[in-house]
């Protein structure tokens, strides 16, 4: 949402990279969002710590009162961000018979269709409360067959009342809080299909309101509607990120990339539709933290699969972007950079690679890594990516910085 003050980095979840509505630390020290290291530990039956990857000898869930207690505060002197997060307590506007009054009109003929439409919105935007109401008389399930039966492909190519209605309808379904419960069940409605055509297809304001939909879904929904997903998500999820129109469309889409590419071939039906070079132009021109952490993080999720690495290599600035990342944004950020170095350098030997890591201050900003206060598991990745290429860049005539040389010796000498 623009206009919103930057969150405090230690407000953030490490895994979604969210605000913290629920601060809980793990047994390794790192605090989460409640949701999010539960999902990490039951859904997706992981059994180390995100952060510091150490096994968790003890799955309890510590509240950290403290932080909470701060980032509330925050929020009370920031009301963008709380109204941004849904965090704010407020009064609804409405009673229960009034909300099915109103959904029960969503579902009539389309003057009287339009006219709910608008005032469901309305009442979604004055307060929490009010959309608690409508969640729990099940709105979203109606929304999204609205949108479904007025974004048919035969029926929205017409351009007609039928466009405007399913506007409407993914306008409303963006500003609601999906459960996973209820993520699935629009999984099982066929709403990604529906919504990955309007990414490429819709009008500016459809593609907006789609990929914040899509976002919850992906977050919510039970893994195996991700393991299949259809190539037309990935080419609607880079025009999004093409465009650059709309920051919120932005951070969606980079999200629903980070939730989607863990699962089944996404990974490769991703760098098919050419996420790899239009997100390393998008970090090449970018500071902003959280932008620059997500998309290095997607860099290094593609980068896991050959076809990632082979696109990241094509594109003559790659390496040179992500370098140029390290100590200029942030410590995740750092790591995430060092991660899709190691990547690329660890299954290539190209002497062109090697080449460019030099060229670029690759090499540079690796040795820095090991005489900075990185963390540990940066410091052990930079150390293995020297290692691996050590006698090659030893064979370089110099490095005119002051103490350098002594740390590179040292890496060869380890690794001889």
């Amino acid at each position: 949402m623009d206009g919103v003050p930057e969150i405090p980095p230690f407000f953030i979840c490490p895994i979604s990279l969210q605000i913290m509505m629920d601060p809980v630390t793990v047994c390794t020290g790192i605090t989460y969002d409640r949701e999010s290291i539960h999902k990490w530990l039951l859904a997706y039956k992981k059994k180390t710590c995100p952060v510091t990857k150490q096994v968790l000898t003890d799955h309890s869930l510590t509240p950290n009162s403290t932080l909470l207690r701060l980032i509330q505060s925050w929020l009370g002197d920031n009301p963008l961000a709380g109204q941004a997060e849904g965090l704010l307590e407020t009064t609804p506007t409405i009673d229960g018979e009034n909300v099915r009054k109103l959904i029960d009109g969503a579902k009539s003929p389309v003057s009287d269709q339009l006219k709910a439409l608008r005032k469901i919105r309305s009442l979604l935007k004055e307060n929490e409360s009010n959309k608690r109401l409508m969640e729990e008389a099940g709105l979203a399930p109606v929304m999204a067959s609205l949108v479904a039966e007025n974004y048919a492909q035969d029926v929205a190519s017409q351009f007609d009342q039928s466009e405007i209605i399913g506007e409407e309808a993914l306008s409303t379904l963006s500003l609601l809080h999906l459960s996973p419960e209820t993520a699935t069940r629009l999984a099982g409605m066929d709403l990604i299909t529906c919504l990955s055509w309007v990414l490429q297809r819709g009008s500016y304001n459809a593609r907006v309101h789609a990929a914040t939909v899509l976002r919850s879904v992906c977050k919510s929904v039970q893994q195996n509607y991700l393991m299949s997903l259809q190539t037309e998500l990935f080419d609607g999820i880079v025009e999004i990120l093409k465009d650059q129109n709309s920051n919120q469309a932005t951070m969606a889409a980079l999200s629903i990339l980070m939730e989607v590419c863990p699962w089944g071939k996404n990974r490769i039906k991703a760098v098919e539709a050419g996420v790899v070079p239009v997100v390393v132009e998008f970090l090449a021109e970018n500071n902003e933290r959280r932008k620059c952490e997500i998309m290095l993080g997607v860099l290094e999720l593609l980068c896991g699969r050959a076809e990632g690495r082979e696109a990241f290599l094509a594109h003559p600035a790659s390496v040179a972007v992500v370098s140029r990342k390290i100590f200029r944004v942030s410590h995740v950020a750092n790591e995430k950079a060092v991660r899709v170095l190691l990547l690329v350098s660890k299954y290539s030997s190209s002497s062109s690679l090697i080449q460019e890591m030099v060229d670029m201050g690759a090499v540079f900003k690796l040795c820095m890594v090991l005489q900075t206060e990185c963390n540990l598991k940066t410091k052990q990745k930079a150390k293995e990516i020297l290692r691996l290429h050590w006698r090659a860049w030893k064979a370089f005539p110099c490095v005119p910085f002051h103490g350098l040389s002594s740390v590179l010796r040292a890496v060869g000498e380890s690794s001889s």
